[in-house]
């Protein structure tokens, strides 16, 4: 997996962006070899998070 990304925050927050690009020679996983995954993630002061990943089409 390679894969490219923001890191910004301020305190003790932090947020995440990105993307996920897939390359394995796994016949399980080979169709990841076709996608592209965009990612957010997000810590707030108090220590709560949130997050997801969704595939660009």
């Amino acid at each position: 997996m390679l894969g490219e990304r923001i890191i910004e925050g301020k305190g003790d927050a932090a947020s995440w962006r990105g993307a996920m690009f897939f390359d394995t020679a796994s016949v399980k996983l080979s169709k990841l070899n076709a996608s592209t995954l965009m990612f957010e993630y997000e810590v707030a002061e108090d220590g709560s998070t949130s997050g997801g990943a969704y595939e660009w089409k």
